[in-house]
């Protein structure tokens, strides 16, 4: 019994251990400010639009420049987020509380 809960144990923090890297490391080689600069980039252009169609005397309409985020949410998505925020705030509280015992044991 307790070889199968020590082996749960190491595969968690393996799984672990490896989304973190893959997120350290997609930090690390730009891709979240390659996401933000292709959104600048849209933007640039809505703009170059803007001030072509403003030239030429064309009628102007706002929604025409603005690139729309499409929401790609749906009822699962947003059902895992809410489990995600909930497991999220009771591990949060679980560490505080951990944390706290182990200080006044300290002490």
């Amino acid at each position: 019994m307790k070889k199968k809960a020590s082996s749960l144990l190491k595969y968690m923090i393996l799984v672990l251990l490896f989304v973190f890297m893959t997120m350290y490391l997609a930090n690390k080689n730009g891709y979240y400010a390659y996401n933000n600069y292709q959104k600048n980039v849209l933007t640039e252009e809505g703009i170059k639009r803007f001030e072509h169609d403003l030239k030429e005397g064309n009628a102007i309409d706002i929604d025409e420049y603005i690139e729309k985020s499409k929401d790609y949410s749906n009822n699962i998505s947003r059902t895992t987020l809410r489990i995600s925020n909930k497991v999220g705030h009771f591990i949060r509280k679980c560490l505080a509380d951990f944390f706290e015992k182990i200080t006044s044991n300290i002490e």
